[in-house]
């Protein structure tokens, strides 16, 4: 009972190192379960686990547990690589090589605690019987010296006791051997509890330096966050910088147009004498006024477009900073499934074919970048860059044209000085994302010629 106190205060102490140097939660329940069987060899259970450390979720420590026992699976599990042999027959082997391996661990347990056992008996039984030898022998030479006088009566006897003697004495020889025989036994099952508790701290370390590992993806992963974050920051002050122009723009329009119709409405008063001439300056009046009209209300539109473009950007800011409160790897994940399935958006609309769309997410195989949009794999940051970029142009696109217009643009040839007669599409599939989307906001900006 007193073992068992100390026994748990040692994994309770340990547990709580743990805890200050193992900040990821599933990384820490993995360690647990390692340190459970293989130091206390005790078989982790989840509630066990949950009462123990005492962190995150139900669903966490089934996570952690599941992985800890598909990962010691997988290291005590035979691979049978013949090309002939079923699948299921070599997880079935494996899984018989692995418990034939935690019998075999049981089973020598057992019989190193039964040899300690016999050999203490042994012990205890040869020096009984040494003992019992000594006092024969005692026994005998107070008789021997009583019976001096009968001598030559009692030589048979004597030749008889003398033969007992020895064989007491071959008897305590081989009881010797059996002595030293049990004393190197438990010496060589010393030397194997040795060994085990070797490979066990050669285990301990593995596990350790996955944990490492895993803490420096995570950091990997938060730092390409950040980076997005940021993106998103820059995007969201250059759409406040098109809003304004445009306000600006806006406001000079229907400032014009006032002053042009008080003009006409001037000269319609001075020329109430001339009908027909009055006539035709106000048909003019009324068409250049239709006119100003119908460009205020594009700039209104167009307006209207790149506040619905703020706000987006804006709800996107305020969902990213959500993010962050997040698991660092989830949301890499999501942010992934996020950016493919705005890709798939673009691939509709554009009418990408397989080749254009590896082409744009530079990369070759189809297989991953459907694991991206199913969020197994993580997105490359080349090709994550890349949706950042289709998603800039979308947007201008989207304040610049409809979006019917803009798909026809992308694939229709063009005489500017960039294009050289090629389309945005032919200079997007050649890697030059930036330059297409450099035209586009020069235009949503009308800052381009």
């Amino acid at each position: 009972m007193a073992d068992t106190v100390i026994d748990e205060k040692a994994l309770q102490a340990d547990i709580d190192e743990a805890r200050r140097k193992i900040t990821d939660t599933r990384a820490l329940y993995k360690w647990v379960c390692a340190l459970l069987f293989f130091r206390y060899g005790i078989t982790p259970t989840t509630n066990r686990l949950y009462q123990l450390v005492r962190k995150g979720s139900m669903g966490t420590v089934t996570t952690a547990l599941s992985t800890f026992w598909q990962d010691l699976r997988e290291r005590s599990r035979i691979q049978i690589d013949h090309p002939g042999v079923p699948d299921s027959l070599k997880s079935a082997a494996g899984e018989l090589v692995h418990a034939l391996w935690e019998k075999a661990n049981v089973e020598a347990k057992a019989q190193f605690d039964a040899a300690m056992t016999e050999s203490s008996a042994k012990v205890a039984a040869a020096e009984s019987a040494a003992d019992e030898a000594h006092k024969i022998i005692e026994a005998l030479r107070s008789e021997s010296s009583i019976l001096g006088k009968r001598i030559e009566a009692m030589t048979d006897e004597k030749a008889t006791l003398a033969g007992t003697y020895e064989d007491e004495r071959r008897a305590h020889s081989a009881t010797s051997a059996s002595l030293a025989a049990a004393r190197a036994d438990a010496a060589t099952l010393r030397q194997d509890l040795a060994d085990a508790r070797r490979d066990f701290a050669a285990e301990l370390d593995k596990a350790r330096e996955a944990v490492r590992l895993s803490q420096e993806r995570l950091d990997a992963a938060e730092r390409r966050a950040l980076l997005e974050i940021d993106r998103e920051r820059t995007a969201r002050a250059e759409a406040d910088k098109v809003v304004l122009r445009l306000r600006t723009d806006l406001a000079a329009s229907e400032k014009a147009a006032s002053a042009r119709i008080q003009t006409l409405a001037g000269e319609n008063g001075e020329l109430v004498g001339r009908l027909k001439a009055a006539d035709a300056a106000q048909a003019r009046s009324d068409q250049e006024a239709t006119q100003l009209r119908s460009a205020a209300s594009d700039w209104e539109s167009k307006a209207a477009r790149a506040e619905g473009t703020l706000t987006a950007v804006k709800d996107r800011v305020a969902e990213l900073h959500r993010e962050l409160d997040r698991d660092p790897i989830e949301r890499a994940q999501d942010v992934t499934v996020a950016a493919m399935k705005d890709f798939a958006q673009f691939a509709e609309e554009w009418k990408l074919n397989d080749t254009e769309q590896l082409a744009l997410l530079d990369t070759r195989d189809t297989k991953r970048m459907k694991s991206w949009a199913a969020g197994e794999q993580i997105m490359a940051p080349v090709s994550y860059q890349r949706v950042q970029q289709l998603r800039e142009i979308y947007r201008h696109l989207d304040v610049w044209l409809t979006r019917s217009r803009g798909a026809d643009w992308l694939r229709r040839s063009n005489d500017s000085e960039k294009f050289k007669g090629k389309s945005a599409m032919d200079l997007m599939l050649k890697g030059h994302l930036k330059d297409v989307r450099d035209f586009l906001a020069a235009a949503t900006s009308g800052d381009f010629g």
